[in-house]
């Protein structure tokens, strides 16, 4: 038969190979893709699938997860185990391969106040999703400008001396505030509509952590607001980011600063 003629050709080949001391010609199977994990809403729908290795960091998925659910935070959960998100937990660490499907789970919001950096006024971020602010108005204690924006949707806040801005629940920022304390975004606006996931303050400069792993810096360039010298480092895989008085640093998913 045909396969049985298939055999004998392939037996001769491999003789042939064997008899002119070579090794077997090599496997013509194509290279295995990389895994890809599942991660699936409370409802069962797939929010995202993510291309992982073994040292891929389960908080870098997590950000990922709560950018598609629209929060600022959430868990993961795999066989009704919630997963530990600390920074040394792995996929790997994990005992997961890759192929599996884990759910994100929203956390809840409480009750959050954040304070200017040096300033004299304070945000809060009430249950509801919506923001408030007081204080002394040219540390962004009045955001009357802005309160329709801040009526809900609102998950993390970071103040300057003299300005907040407000993370909202689709990835866009609201920021306010006295001008010398960065309120206006300016050019990186168009930035800072969608994708956010969390800012940070100096005194006078702000930093927003986007959904994938980039940095827009914006504000007075001696305080951080300008990240021009570090723009190639700052495209991708940046998981935090924390401001001193004058300076911002971001801390990346492969570990480095």
């Amino acid at each position: 038969t045909c396969m049985a003629q298939a055999r004998k050709t392939d037996m001769l080949v491999l003789k042939q190979w064997e008899l002119s001391g070579n090794s077997p010609p090599p496997s013509q199977e194509p290279s295995p893709m990389p895994p890809v994990l599942r991660v699936l809403s409370l409802a069962g729908n797939e929010l995202l699938a993510v291309k992982v290795s073994p040292e891929t960091r389960l908080s870098e998925v997590a950000c990922r997860a709560a950018a598609a659910l629209g929060v600022a935070s959430c868990a993961l959960v795999a066989d009704g185990v919630i997963l530990d998100l600390g920074d040394c937990s792995t996929v790997e660490g994990a005992n997961l391969t890759g192929g599996e499907a884990i759910t994100a789970v929203a956390r809840p919001q409480p009750l959050a106040i954040f304070a200017s950096r040096f300033g004299q006024a304070f945000a809060a971020i009430k249950p509801d999703g919506s923001a408030v602010a007081w204080g002394s108005c040219v540390s962004g204690g009045d955001c009357s400008s802005v309160r329709a924006s801040l009526a809900q949707g609102v998950v993390q806040v970071a103040g300057t001396f003299g300005a907040f801005a407000a993370v909202k629940t689709d990835g866009s920022v609201i920021a306010w505030g006295s001008d010398q304390g960065v309120s206006d975004t300016g050019s990186v606006r168009a930035s800072l509509t969608r994708g956010v996931v969390r800012v940070a303050g100096t005194s006078m400069a702000f930093a927003a952590v986007k959904a994938d792993g980039s940095v827009v810096t914006w504000g007075l360039p001696a305080c951080g607001g300008d990240s021009s010298s570090a723009r190639a480092s700052l495209a991708g895989g940046v998981v935090r980011v924390a401001g001193t008085f004058a300076a911002f640093a971001a801390v990346k998913a492969d570990g480095s600063v």
